[in-house]
C-alpha cells in the first residue's frame, strides 16, 4: 500500500473513531436521537396601571449637632467679670460675663435720687397750693357772711381762680418732668440689665471670645453655648420656599425616623452670611426621636416631601420611555406590545404619575 493510500485511509477512519469515543462517553449509541427538553415559558415584565399615592422626594445629607446658642450683648462696651471659658458647664441663669457699666449705674442712682426729690417736692408744692385755695375759699365765704362789697368778693374769686390755675399748671409741669425722668431711669435700668449675660439653658460653653478688659461690639456673638437637652440636624442650605411648600419634612438618623422642625433664618441673617463668605446652612431641631438613640456627630438624611397626590394613576419609572419628543409606554393588548403616548404628572425615582394615555387596570411593559 502506497503512502498516499495510507493517508487517505486515516482520513476516513479518524471521524469514525471520534464518533465512537463520543458515544462511549455519553452512553448514546449511534443512530439514537437526542432527547429534547420541553421549552419553558418566559414571563414578560409587565405591571398593571393602578391608583395610589405619589410625591416628590428630595433628600439632603446632614449631621446631628448640639443646639448652639450664640450669645451677645445688646450694646457695646468693655467686658468684665468673665466667669466661663471653653468647656465650662453651666446651669440656666448662671452669670457668664458682663459689661462695665459702673458709670451708668452712678448716673442711674443720681436720676433715681432726683426722681425721689421731685416726687416729694411735687407733693409739698401741690399741698401748699391746695391749702391756699382752701383758705381763700373760706375767706370768700366769710366776706359773704359779713356782707362785704361785691368788689371784694369778686377780687377773692379772682385770687381763687389764679391759685387753681397755678395748681393745675404745677401738676402738668411735674407730670412732664416725672415722665421724662421715668423714661431716663427705665432706659438706664435696661442698659444695666443688658450688661449681664446669663446662660439661657443648661449646657457647655463651646467657644468664649469674651475677655476681661476686652471690648464687645453691639450684637456681636461672644459666647457660644451648646444646649444639653437639645440637638439639631444641619444640612446644606435649603431655600425657605422649598420648605414652605413641603407637605412633610422628616429625617432618618442611624436608620431610624425622627420628627424635625425647621429653624427659620430671616433674610437679613442669610444676606449677612452670604456676603461675608460664611457657609449658609439649614438647621432642623429634633422634636421627636421616637425612642431612638440620637447622639451628636451621627449622620442624618433630611427628607422633604412635596407635591403629594393621593389618588393618582401610577406606573414604575421603568415602564415610561422617551423618544426625544414624546413620553410613551407599551401597553399589552392581546399579548402584543402597543405603543401609547402619555402625559406625565409627578415623577420620582420609583414612580410616574400618568395624566393621559392609559387607564386604571391597563397592563404595560416594564422591562428593559
Amino acid at each position: 500500500m502506497s503512502f498516499s493510500d495510507k493517508k487517505r485511509l486515516c482520513r476516513l477512519l479518524l471521524p469514525l473513531l471520534c464518533l465512537a469515543l463520543l458515544c462511549s462517553c455519553t452512553g448514546t449509541t449511534v443512530g439514537e436521537a437526542p432527547e429534547l427538553l420541553e421549552p419553558k415559558g418566559v414571563s414578560m415584565d409587565t405591571v398593571q396601571v393602578e391608583k395610589g399615592a405619589i410625591c416628590n422626594i428630595d433628600t439632603y445629607e446632614g449631621l446631628v449637632l448640639p443646639l448652639v446658642h450664640e450669645l451677645s450683648f445688646a450694646e457695646g462696651g468693655t467686658v468684665t467679670d468673665v466667669a466661663v471659658c471653653a468647656g465650662s458647664h453651666v446651669k440656666q441663669g448662671d452669670l457668664l460675663a458682663r459689661l462695665d457699666v459702673s458709670y451708668v449705674e452712678k448716673q442711674l442712682q443720681s436720676q433715681k435720687d432726683y426722681l425721689s426729690y421731685l416726687e416729694k417736692t411735687e407733693a409739698i408744692t401741690e399741698r401748699e397750693l391746695e391749702i391756699k385755695i382752701s383758705l381763700a375759699e373760706q375767706e370768700k365765704s366769710d366776706l359773704r357772711s359779713a356782707g362785704a362789697a361785691a368788689s371784694a368778693i369778686q377780687s377773692k374769686d379772682v385770687e381763687i381762680r389764679s391759685l387753681q390755675n397755678t395748681l393745675q399748671e404745677t401738676k402738668s409741669l411735674y407730670a412732664l418732668d416725672h415722665e421724662a425722668l421715668l423714661i431716663t431711669v427705665e432706659t438706664m435700668e435696661q442698659q444695666v440689665a443688658d450688661s449681664y449675660l446669663y446662660a439661657p439653658c443648661d449646657g457647655t460653653v463651646v467657644t468664649c471670645n469674651a475677655k476681661d478688659g476686652g471690648y464687645a461690639l453691639e450684637n456681636m456673638s461672644v459666647i457660644w453655648l451648646a444646649e444639653d437637652s437639645e440637638m439639631l440636624i444641619s444640612t446644606d442650605y435649603i431655600s425657605t420656599a422649598v420648605l414652605t411648600a413641603a407637605d412633610r419634612i422628616y429625617a432618618t438618623v442611624g436608620g431610624q425616623q425622627v420628627e424635625i422642625a425647621h429653624q427659620n433664618m430671616d433674610r437679613a441673617e442669610y444676606l449677612s452670611k452670604s456676603s461675608s463668605g460664611s457657609k449658609v446652612s439649614s438647621s432642623f431641631t429634633i422634636t421627636d426621636a421616637k425612642g431612638s438613640t440620637v447622639e451628636n456627630g451621627m449622620s442624618a438624611v433630611v427628607f422633604v416631601i412635596s407635591d403629594t397626590v393621593e389618588d393618582a394613576l401610577i406606573v414604575p419609572t421603568a415602564a415610561v420611555r422617551n423618544d426625544g419628543n414624546t413620553y410613551y409606554v407599551y401597553a399589552i393588548v392581546d399579548g402584543m406590545q402597543v405603543r401609547r403616548n402619555i402625559r406625565r404628572g409627578i415623577c420620582n425615582d420609583a414612580l410616574v404619575q400618568i395624566l393621559e394615555g392609559v387607564e386604571e387596570g391597563d397592563v404595560v411593559y416594564a422591562g428593559a
